[in-house]
């Protein structure tokens, strides 16, 4: 069965292609070992929105890149859903510019991490299983052309 992943596009035109996303979120998930995972939804927004969702859920008044929000057993049996990633296309594209790589790698790399995010790993709290995980993940999904231009995360 696949995951049903659901794409809210705040921002116009969408960077990726919905069909991209939507594998993107489903290999990762594969690739992690939760293929058949509940329904994602994946929303592309902005600085001025990320920045108050920063702000009320983590404490941080400032724009991030990505925010996960892993529903966890809040939903009743039936209505489930593995979360929400949203993406800052604002920061996203700063950090590409930055990074060298098109707007369209740096939200493949975003869209990898909040999957792993709504997984439950937590590269702030873990012994760097989260990024070992990533670095699996980007190697076997992302060009490795990109990757060996931009080694880090």
């Amino acid at each position: 069965m696949l995951t049903r992943v659901s794409l809210v596009a705040r921002r116009k035109p969408p960077v990726l292609a919905a069909r991209e996303v939507r594998a993107l979120v489903r290999e990762t998930l594969r690739e992690s070992g939760r293929a058949g995972a509940p329904p994602v939804t994946v929303v592309f927004s902005n600085d001025e929105e990320i920045r108050g969702l920063n702000r009320v859920y983590r404490g941080k008044d400032k724009p991030t890149d990505v925010l996960s929000f892993s529903a966890g057993e809040s939903f009743p049996p039936g209505e489930e859903t593995l979360g929400d990633i949203i993406i800052s296309i604002d920061t996203a594209a700063g950090q590409a510019r930055k990074r060298r790589w098109s707007v369209e790698k740096e939200v493949r790399v975003l869209l990898i991490h909040g999957v792993l995010h709504l997984l439950g790993y937590d590269h702030e709290t873990d012994d760097g299983e989260m990024i070992a995980l990533e670095r699996v993940v980007r190697r076997k999904l992302l060009s490795t052309k990109d990757d060996r231009r931009n080694r880090r995360l």
